[in-house]
């Protein structure tokens, strides 16, 4: 598409707003439809913050067995569980 310079006026910083630190940035392509009531859906790309501490409710990339995984964090006392927001899937 063609650039109108004209029309811009500012650009914006994406880590400045989004990331506190890039450099614990990444980003992933989802596969799977474990969190399609959540909106991510199979080819979404998501932006990756491993700079903060994961907090109840947090939507999570965790490693399970060699695999990552995408899924909403439930912790209750001394449990954590993974949840998917699919009601086809398991929790974890």
């Amino acid at each position: 598409p063609e650039h109108r310079e004209g029309y811009v006026d500012e650009y914006i910083d994406f880590y400045k707003y989004f990331i506190k630190n890039p450099d614990d940035a990444y980003i992933v392509r989802v596969s799977g439809e474990s969190m399609c009531e959540a909106n991510i859906f199979p080819g979404d790309l998501l932006i990756v913050d491993r700079g903060g501490e994961p907090r109840h409710g947090d939507i999570v990339i965790a490693g399970i067995n060699g695999q990552k995984t995408v899924k909403r964090l439930f912790i209750s006392g001394a449990s954590v569980r993974l949840m998917p927001e699919n009601k086809n899937y398991q929790p974890i």
